[in-house]
């Protein structure tokens, strides 16, 4: 079961709410005071659920679907990611900020540094991106495995987690980027997402083990469709007399 146009709150083993949403909802975090649950969707919109009202706003930021979609530490900004290969920083009142363009290829999964001052972006190429929001220009590519990353995950201990579709992790102490090799896939789901207080589990998957199963396989589905997308686009543009993207 794939994600739908609704998000589901649950407390425990219970649903709580179901709120409907206009498109499909392939990413979504909660804010670090649980008030709000900021989320992308599949036709490039990223919203925001007020969780006390039950009420969404929304607005277009792209004209491809957004996969992944992180709230910064102190709440202040919103980054989300996807098809259209940028990351694009909102405020909370989804006003643009900033927009980086590193990446060629579809991004798949980012997070904050615990500071908030870096971002970390993957995608289905294999790259891995720490981009410092002072100087986007200075960002620094950390792998290129030619397979897709499917989590990154910046611990409060300075220490990039970077989860490939194999199974293979990369450990990279940060800042100095070296990188260790472990195996066995990360947990973690852009669909997916832990309430700060640790009480409830919001998903735009309607059925909680079936959430809780795409949480425990790496972010799979997300990663899956990010591809199918991709190849697409690299088979219409060779049908178009690309060579490549």
């Amino acid at each position: 079961m794939f994600c739908e146009k609704s998000i589901h709150i649950w407390r425990k083993n219970t649903l709580v709410c179901s709120v409907p949403t206009e498109h499909n909802v392939y990413a979504l975090d909660y804010t670090p005071d649980g008030s709000r649950i900021a989320f992308g969707d599949e036709e490039g919109y990223v919203g925001i659920l007020d969780v006390a009202a039950l009420q969404t706003t929304e607005q277009r930021i792209s004209s491809e679907a957004i996969y992944a979609v992180k709230v910064s530490p102190d709440g202040k900004f919103i980054a989300a990611a996807g098809a259209d290969n940028r990351i694009h920083i909102l405020s909370p009142q989804l006003e643009r900020v900033q927009e980086l363009r590193m990446s060629k290829s579809p991004i798949t999964c980012l997070t904050w540094s615990p500071d908030g001052t870096y971002i970390a972006a993957g995608n289905v190429v294999g790259n891995t991106f720490v981009v410092p929001l002072e100087n986007p220009l200075a960002y620094r590519p950390l792998s290129a495995k030619g397979e897709v990353v499917a989590i990154v995950c910046w611990t409060a201990n300075n220490l990039l987690r970077v989860s490939m579709l194999s199974g293979e992790v990369h450990i990279h102490e940060m800042p100095s980027g070296f990188m260790h090799v472990s195996h066995g896939r990360l947990y973690g789901s852009n669909s997916f997402a832990l309430s700060p207080d640790g009480i409830h589990v919001a998903s735009s998957i309607p059925s909680l083990p079936e959430a809780l199963h795409e949480f425990k396989s790496g972010n799979v589905n997300i990663v899956h469709k990010a591809v199918y997308v991709y190849e697409q686009r690299i088979s219409r543009r060779k049908r178009d007399g690309h060579v490549s993207d």
